[in-house]
């Protein structure tokens, strides 16, 4: 009895220690080209829990990338606009839903070079965190996004002429 009692008890704890999901900064392109527009999204995956809102912190490192703006999934409604939180929004009832993105940040890659883009959460603050029906979650993740140097011009034009060769040289192999 004393067994089943413990496995209860840990199986419980299990359970709410990642009711949450697992929260991640997703980018389809983390090694952009000056001048391209990116986006990161801040995704919680495998989601067993009610999500209610969440409230976060935002910082890029260098300048090699900028902010242009951020899009709060609708589901939660508008930033609340809450002071010492860049991003705070909350409904209810919440989403049960197993992947859900919280916010998706839309950059403009400037310069080359590499930038870390990274959410935090401070969770003695009661406006952070992941919030879920049944506990909160520390938000704080990095991205780490490496901006290429656009090839230049010459350097097209003269791999078009070097592969117009090849095409020249193959044809009258044939």
């Amino acid at each position: 009895m004393k067994k089943l009692i413990w496995a209860a008890a840990l199986t419980a704890v299990s359970a709410f220690s990642s009711a949450g999901g697992t929260i991640s900064l997703v980018t389809p392109d983390a090694t952009p080209y000056v001048g391209q527009i990116f986006t990161i999204d801040l995704v919680v995956s495998g989601n067993a829990d009610e999500i209610l809102g969440f409230g976060l912190d935002y910082l890029v490192s260098t300048g090699a990338i900028n902010l242009q703006s951020y899009d709060i999934n609708p589901f939660f409604g508008p930033d609340f606009g809450l002071p010492d939180t860049n991003i705070a929004a909350v409904t209810f009832p919440g989403t049960t839903d197993a992947t859900v993105t919280l916010v998706s940040f839309k950059f403009l890659a400037q310069t080359a070079g590499v930038s870390v883009f990274s959410v935090f959460s401070d969770l003695n603050d009661g406006n952070e965190g992941l919030f879920t029906l049944n506990l909160t979650e520390d938000l704080s993740k990095a991205l780490t996004i490496d901006v290429q140097a656009v090839p230049e011009p010459a350097s097209l034009g003269l791999a078009a002429v070097a592969l117009a060769g090849l095409a020249v040289a193959l044809r009258r192999r044939k």
